[in-house]
């Protein structure tokens, strides 16, 4: 009898019942789901961040080229501006700005 009994218990212990399993398992895909949608946001606010930079960045640019060029235009139509000092620079920036067309001239100044 005894035989018997312990052939019975290994019986139990040894099938594979289903019937715990299902709370385990959506346990473990939800874990999964939470952890892929997490790493998902922080990849999107990267590239979110990302692209704000690179905008920032281009307009910095472009604003340092559109100075530059101004700055080459104006020392290309008055070359003597290299030879003034600064508070003169302003009073031919003032004049330029009123007709870029034109020429000033230092020695007006």
């Amino acid at each position: 009898m005894n035989t018997r009994f312990s052939y019975n218990l290994l019986q139990v212990f040894s099938k594979k019942r289903p019937a715990g399993f299902a709370l385990p398992m959506v346990v473990m895909m939800g874990t999964v789901v939470l952890v892929v949608g997490a790493a998902m946001m922080v990849k999107g606010m990267n590239d979110q961040n990302q692209v704000t930079s690179q905008k920032a960045k281009m307009v910095a640019n472009n604003a340092a080229e559109t100075g530059m060029a101004r700055l080459q235009q104006t020392l290309a139509a008055n070359p003597d501006l290299a030879t003034v000092s600064m508070e003169k620079w302003q009073e031919v920036l003032a004049a330029y700005d009123s007709n870029p067309n034109s020429v000033v001239l230092v020695q007006n100044i």
